[in-house]
């Protein structure tokens, strides 16, 4: 079995974090958006994914 890969480098697409509306104010759903976006799980991806995956900063609000 073979694993591809995308490049990272230019690559149009990001994963992003959807929910319904009936979610949309659910501390628990806030608080993961919070976490995705956190300097350290940034760290985490940086360390374990090679370039694979690029972090995401916070949204400006």
């Amino acid at each position: 079995m073979r694993l591809g890969l995308e490049s990272a480098t230019n690559n149009p697409y990001a994963n992003i974090l959807v929910t319904n509306p009936q979610l949309a104010n659910d501390p628990r759903i806030k608080e993961l958006a919070k976490d995705l976006t956190s300097p350290q799980v940034a760290e985490f991806i940086r360390q374990h994914y090679n370039g694979s995956v690029i972090p995401v900063s916070a949204p400006k609000s």
